[in-house]
């Protein structure tokens, strides 16, 4: 094993760097092809007004997982949405739809 010091100066204070330099079993460094990987996001889309069954069959196309309260199905519309439409959230977010039976005004 190897031990360097090193001090440098900075403004009225002394700086003191220390390194240690030994061996480490190849299990502690990180494989050649690990990558760091930012987690996947999407935004919310837009779902006011649509009927329920699309609303819901966009949001699982969009890797998002709908949470449906009220009447579901193409003879319901979506009144409320949550988060708000143009959030930004990772894939797998549940989104919940709030719906009403009828046709949209």
């Amino acid at each position: 094993m190897r031990i360097r010091l090193i001090s440098a100066a900075v403004g009225s204070a002394a700086l003191l760097l220390g390194s240690v330099a030994a061996a480490f079993p190849a299990a502690a460094t990180p494989a050649a092809d690990a990558t760091v990987r930012p987690a996947a996001t999407v935004a919310v889309p837009y779902e006011l007004f649509s009927d329920t069954r699309t609303a819901v069959l966009e949001l699982e196309w969009d890797g998002l997982v709908p949470n449906v309260r009220g009447p579901s199905g193409s003879s319901s519309y979506v009144t409320l949405e949550s988060p708000v439409p143009g959030t930004v959230v990772p894939v797998g977010s549940t989104v919940t739809l709030n719906t009403t039976a009828g046709s949209p005004p």
